[in-house]
């Protein structure tokens, strides 16, 4: 049959466990004491004696075995073999005691208290056990030794004798219950204890977990003892495991020499006061990384005397680094602002030196000297331009016309230019990858600065050497990228100078060597085409650059419709044309060149002038007006407000800057007619020409 369920099994189960350590001597025990009745009594009486309590005795084991396995059904028939059990002790009191012999009753007493006794110690965990244990003895015993007082002592003897066994009984009784309720304190107190002990593991489980995730660790140092501790991430901060035993000394020489001297400084202070020092410095890890780390600390002052000091220490290298190229980034931008307002204001020079020296070439004149002379004026003025597009390169600001661009023709072409600029002691290796690897480029812009990324690799490798051109596809969570990588085995970057490299001017050859220009170029570039460029280089090894850029998944090329062209327009001789300049200079070179062209011109050196011209009745075919005037009265202006005049009159406007950067900033609408310094009289004659013959226009009819 089923046994019925308890409450308060666990208070059993407890029970259970703890009388289990007892288990050992009960057996002995039984043997033991049967003898007795088998001397005293009869071996009948003591065979069945034995064979009962050996019989209850393995039943209490198997459902004590059962209770602490966590079978609560058993918590009933524990109970009920632990109710037989004291009954068979009862009965052997009451047998022993009716041998009428004094050994008899010593052996009666003796077993009826060691049963009580054993109910009172076994019943700790729970009241129910002791119960059954020890009133059944108790009561044995009480009846047993008052019988025996009043029917061989005296009255006054047996009442004496029978309120002491009384009393005694009580005793093992209130012990019973006393140590039952001391048991449940304790109980409790470990509770509280485990509770308390779960929770501080937790929390030093999730404070461990922090500090790693913030990468902070503390530290402790013991000013009477010399005594360091490290926390777990103290310990990974500085690459050493748990065998390492730190001392100051030890964490000293972590620290470069600069940061060491600066931390010693700042021990020696903090520990002599109650002050404290919050530093950032430089270490060299267990396995040589170079870390920045954050290093506080403050003593502990009792009695005006530091017995300790406690600290924290962060690794902070990668905010270092974001710094780092935050302020690079901002360096960059500053002077990229700068290159392109100097590229502006030399574009305007150079147009003035541009058409002069047209003029002058066209003239009609025998002297060779001054032919040679103009040649050299136009050859300065070409590098000088070029020197403007690679400052509007680096500053952003460059004209890029981009489209699909398969970066394995790239290489190729770019292999193939350079044919002429290598030395046959480097090998140029080109890898292409298995498919095509598009990106939005300009094909012209990324081919010079292949070039650019290869002559620097030519001149790391005086002894020759490989230079590898290989185009990849990287694929990363968020986007897929286009890679080009330029590899060398040169003599690789100084790492001093390596966070130098994309600075403008920047160079580490001597002389003639570079304008320090290139690679600024370079950055300009792949950052204005919305990619990135990255550098890998160690002396001795070689260096190597790669430029990512956001991978295209097909060709977006748009077949353009291509009507027939008219035939180029020819000048309009004659044509009246206003021209709007700020630049003296600039105005009067045009003016000239514009003049030799046949040209009827009028200058203006801003809008008011230009629109008061307007007003007395001059009137213009054409108006080239350059787009920044003064802050009064724009190009863009000037012209919007001669076309509200006359609609159909023609506009060019021209600047240093290039169209995007006009168009970004506002300065310049969409679709407006407009030509970049420096140009050419043919390009301005040939623009000039299109207008004449009555194109479309775009916003304002220009």
């Amino acid at each position: 049959m089923a046994w019925p369920q308890l409450d308060n099994v666990d208070a059993l189960v407890r029970n259970a466990r703890h009388n289990a350590r007892f288990a050992s001597v009960r057996l002995p025990i039984v043997v033991i004491v049967s003898g007795f009745l088998w001397q005293l009594v009869t071996p009948t009486v003591a065979i069945t004696w034995i064979v009962a309590m050996l019989i209850v005795e393995r039943a209490s084991t198997y459902a004590r075995g059962k209770l602490i396995a966590g079978d609560t059904h058993f918590a009933a028939l524990h109970l009920f073999t632990l109710c037989v059990m004291s009954a068979l002790w009862a009965c052997f009191g009451v047998v022993l005691w009716s041998s009428n012999t004094e050994l008899g009753r010593i052996a009666a007493l003796i077993g009826l208290l060691t049963t009580a006794i054993y109910g009172a110690l076994g019943g700790q965990k729970d009241i129910r056990p002791a119960f059954i244990l020890t009133v059944p003895a108790l009561l044995a015993l009480v009846v047993l030794v008052s019988w025996h007082a009043w029917t061989h002592w005296s009255p006054w003897q047996a009442i004496i004798g029978s309120l002491a066994t009384f009393g005694a009984a009580i005793c093992v009784f209130v012990c019973a219950l006393a140590l039952h309720r001391s048991d449940a304190s304790l109980e409790g107190a470990n509770r509280e204890l485990e509770q308390l002990a779960d929770k501080l593991s937790k929390n030093s489980a999730l404070l461990e977990a922090t500090s790693a995730m913030a990468q902070v660790g503390g530290w402790r140092l013991d000013l009477r003892t010399g005594n360091l501790d490290w926390t777990a991430q103290t310990r990974q901060i500085h690459d050493v495991d748990e065998s390492f035993t730190p001392t100051l000394e030890a964490a000293l020489g972590f620290y470069t020499p600069d940061s060491r001297s600066r931390i010693e400084k700042a021990f020696a202070e903090g520990a002599e006061k109650d002050g404290g020092w919050d530093l950032e410095l430089q270490i060299r890890s267990a396995r040589g990384v170079d870390k920045w780390v954050r290093a506080n600390g403050r003593a502990t002052i009792v009695d005006s005397a530091p017995i300790e000091v406690l600290g924290a220490i962060a690794d902070i290298s990668q905010r270092v680094r974001l710094e780092e190229g935050l302020r690079q980034a901002q360096k960059l931008e500053a002077i990229g602002r700068l290159a392109g307002g100097v590229a502006h204001d030399f574009n305007n020079v150079l147009t003035a030196i541009v058409n002069s020296a047209d003029l002058l070439h066209s003239a009609r004149n025998d002297d060779e000297r001054r032919v040679t002379l103009v040649a050299i004026i136009l050859k300065a003025a070409e590098r000088a331009t070029g020197l403007t597009r690679n400052l509007l390169a680096f500053s952003r600001q460059q004209v890029l016309t981009p489209k699909p661009t398969d970066l394995n023709t790239a290489i190729t072409e770019a292999a193939e230019l350079l044919a002429a600029l290598i030395p046959s002691d480097i090998c140029v290796v080109v890898e292409c990858h298995n498919d095509e690897v598009l990106a939005l480029l300009d094909p012209t812009q990324l081919c010079s600065a292949l070039v650019n990324l290869a002559v620097n690799a030519r001149d790391a490798m005086p002894r020759g050497g490989t230079l590898r051109l290989r185009a990849t596809i990287r694929n990363e969570v968020d986007a897929d990228f286009a890679v080009i990588i330029v590899a060398d085995t040169g003599a690789g970057i100084d790492p001093a100078v390596a966070t130098n490299i994309f600075d403008p001017f920047f160079t580490t050859k001597s002389g003639d060597g570079g304008t320090g220009l290139g690679l600024a170029m370079v950055h300009g570039f792949v950052t204005q085409s919305g990619g990135s460029i990255s550098v890998d280089s160690a002396p001795g090894i070689g260096t190597t650059f790669a430029l990512s850029f956001p991978l295209l998944a097909e060709r977006q090329d748009i077949a353009a419709s291509r009507s027939e062209e008219p035939a180029a327009p020819q000048p309009l001789a004659g044509a009246r044309i206003l021209l709007v300049d700020d630049d003296e200079l600039v105005r009067d070179a045009l003016a000239i060149s514009l003049c030799d062209e046949g040209y009827s011109v009028v200058t203006a050196a801003d809008g008011p002038q230009a629109l008061q011209l307007y007003e007395d009745g001059t009137e213009f075919d054409l108006v080239v007006a350059d787009v920044v005037l003064t802050a009064a009265m724009s190009g863009p202006l000037l012209a919007q407000m001669l076309l509200e005049r006359n609609p159909s009159l023609k506009t060019v406007l021209v600047s240093g800057y290039t169209r995007d950067k006009l168009t970004e900033t506002g300065r310049l609408p969409a679709g407006v007619s407009f030509l970049q310094k420096p140009f050419s009289m043919e390009t301005l004659a040939s623009h000039m020409a299109e207008l004449k013959i009555g194109s479309p226009q775009g916003d304002f009819g220009f």
